[in-house]
């Protein structure tokens, strides 16, 4: 991506949004991806969280800087966010209801 970019923002490249989202985004998907292989308890909550974490950092992202707004990336991003969270609840229920039995 062009520094141009960044013309906007409070950031002169790209090492500080990187680092954050590493830390913000990319390190608990991996996290909550690797506890929810082994279904550790709560882990239908930690897929919600995730959904919430990702359209959070989108919408911060297109608030500091509307520039960055590429319609197919953003649109299919929040997409993916939404999924995770309506997924994540379903699968709240599903596990639930088979607990309950």
């Amino acid at each position: 991506m062009p520094p141009g970019l960044l013309i906007s923002t409070p950031f002169q490249n790209y090492l500080i949004p990187g680092i954050l989202l590493l830390i913000i985004n990319g390190i608990p998907a991996l996290l909550i991806a690797f506890l929810t292989l082994f279904k550790v308890k709560y882990y239908a909550y930690l897929i919600v969280i995730q959904g919430i974490i990702l359209i959070v950092w989108l919408t911060a992202e297109l608030i500091i800087n509307i520039n960055l707004f590429y319609p197919l990336t953003h649109i299919t991003y929040y997409l993916i966010g939404g999924a995770l969270i309506f997924l994540g609840l379903k699968l709240r229920k599903s596990v639930a209801n088979a607990i309950k039995l």
